[in-house]
């Protein structure tokens, strides 16, 4: 279940970024490794789907 805790937990454990990723479809996007936990975390690609669509 997602609640306030675990994206809490995901946010505090990434700071700073060692690494940028961006989909191959869209490499205007940059975005960081923070990003990307909350993404395979809470299994949410389509979050950053959605900023590319509104970006286009």
């Amino acid at each position: 279940m997602i609640n306030y805790n675990t994206v809490q937990q995901i946010y505090n454990r990434n700071y700073g970024s060692m690494q940028l990723f961006k989909r191959p479809f869209f490499n205007q996007l940059v975005y960081t490794e923070g990003v990307m936990d909350f993404q395979q975390t809470l299994n949410a690609y389509w979050v950053v789907d959605n900023v590319i669509s509104y970006i286009i």
